[in-house]
Order: C-alpha cells, then sequence, then structure tokens
C-alpha cells in the first residue's frame, strides 16, 4: 500500500493498495501540544489540567489541551516575560518589560491598569490561590555581586504590598508556604536559606 496524501487537521491518512482501492486511516494524536511556552518560566508551575498559554512572539492566547479550541490573540507592546495561568486557570498573569498585566482567564480582559514595575523581573511566583504573587529583579551589589530585590503584589487590587527584600544572589529557589504567610528563600549557592514573613 502506498500512502497518497493526509491531513494532520483532520488526523486522516489516505492510501492507495494494489487492489485499487482508496483507504482512509485515522492517524494517532501527537503528544506535542501546539503551544509555546514565555521565555520566561515561573518559580513554580500551576497546571488547571485544561488550557496552556501559547506565546507567539509579541501575542499570546489560551489553548486547550484536548485541541478542541483557543481564544483569540492578545498582541503586547513586546514579548512576554513570564506568562502563566494561576488560580485553577482563572487567571493570567503576564510580563511585559517592566509592566505586570493580570487577565480575567475567562474573559481575557484586563482587571485593571497594568502595574509599573521598577524593572523587567527575573522571578515569578505566584500563590496557589492566585491572590499574591511574588517579583524578582536583579541587582548588582552585595557581597556575590548580585542582589535580587524582591517584592509583593495583590493581584485583587493591583497593588503592591508593604515589605521590601534584598538578598544576595542569585538565589537557587523561592517558594510560598500554603497560606502565604512564609517565603523560604534558599541560596545563593554559599549563603543561607531564609524564612521570612510575608
Amino acid at each position: 500500500q502506498y500512502p497518497v496524501s493526509w491531513s494532520l487537521q483532520a488526523g486522516l491518512l489516505a492510501s492507495a493498495g494494489m487492489d485499487g482501492r482508496v483507504r482512509l486511516w485515522r492517524l494517532p494524536l501527537s503528544p506535542m501540544l501546539p503551544a509555546r511556552a514565555a521565555r520566561q518560566i515561573t518559580e513554580t508551575l500551576q497546571f488547571d489540567g485544561r488550557r496552556l498559554v501559547d506565546v507567539e512572539w509579541n501575542q499570546l492566547r489560551l489553548v486547550s489541551v484536548d485541541r478542541s479550541s483557543s481564544t483569540p490573540w492578545i498582541t503586547l507592546a513586546q514579548p512576554p516575560g513570564f506568562a502563566e495561568l494561576v488560580d485553577g486557570g482563572r487567571t493570567l498573569l503576564a510580563t511585559v518589560g517592566p509592566q505586570l498585566r493580570v487577565y480575567d482567564a475567562p474573559s481575557l480582559r484586563l482587571r485593571f491598569p497594568p502595574i509599573a514595575l521598577p524593572d523587567s523581573p527575573q522571578r515569578l511566583l505566584a500563590s496557589d490561590d492566585g491572590l499574591q504573587v511574588l517579583l524578582g529583579f536583579a541587582g548588582s551589589g552585595g557581597s556575590t555581586g548580585l542582589q535580587e530585590r524582591l517584592q509583593h503584589f495583590d493581584l485583587r487590587t493591583g497593588r503592591r504590598l508593604p515589605g521590601e527584600i534584598i538578598l544576595d544572589g542569585p538565589l537557587r529557589m523561592l517558594t510560598l508556604s500554603a497560606d502565604c504567610r512564609r517565603l523560604l528563600a534558599i541560596g545563593p549557592p554559599e549563603g543561607a536559606t531564609t524564612l521570612f514573613a510575608t
């Protein structure tokens, strides 16, 4: 039998046989999803099991994991650094240069105007409930020659929360406790593990 043509969109392969018959074969689904992650990866990934963020240069959208649907593209001023679904897929976070953008994921509408940041963040750590986000900014100084400044934001109001931490970098890992009342910072490699009250 000889393959004649195929359609990956329809999932079909047509073949011709020596007996003169043309047959259609159902192709298996590819394990690869038609989505690209943002350039930067968050400290902890959150996945609702239904949708992924797809980034194409300065555009992003949400695609379903079963390939049945996708949202319209959102065009940004430049490629996003981070683009992540949080809060069980109800909130979309995206950093665009020195801005944090918070979208309502079902409607893809901004919840409030973009939040101005001091610089492009190098770290993003969102709470499991999607109510808070911690952003890290790189700077020079400290005993290692690199420092990381951490700032905390409320995702319900878009306001910066009080307090700021400057730590020697590079940090190896950050994590929030389940109730978001504690922050564990690990690193730099020769440094200490530190616990903070958020």
